[in-house]
């Protein structure tokens, strides 16, 4: 019998990119514990359900939309929880200056 591994089940696998390149970019500055990552990913999975989004990415995986909803419920919990602001540059637009998602 072969083990199922990360996306043979679900496709999670923004929020788990998401979550990582947070875990990342804050290192400096604080580092995540399990019980720390796992309300992370419960935040981020209670935000599908609550926008009805959950089953299309379960089945489907996360669209580039969706990728950004995710990158702005992260900057929001990044503040709220530990005081971080997250910048990220959006590489699919076609203007070239840097999108600023710190709500500042």
């Amino acid at each position: 019998m072969k083990p199922y591994n990360q996306g043979n089940v679900d496709f999670f696998c923004g929020i788990y990119a998401v979550i990582n390149a947070c875990r990342y970019a804050g290192r400096k500055y604080h580092v995540f514990s399990f019980k720390e990552g796992c309300a992370f990913y419960q935040h981020m999975m209670q935000f599908l359900l609550d926008k009805g989004l959950f089953e299309e990415v379960l089945y489907h995986g996360s669209s580039f939309e969706i990728m950004q909803m995710y990158l702005e419920q992260a900057r929001k919990y990044m503040y709220e929880h530990y005081r971080l602001r997250l910048f990220y540059n959006c590489l699919l637009y076609t203007s070239p200056s840097p999108r600023d998602i710190s709500g500042s």
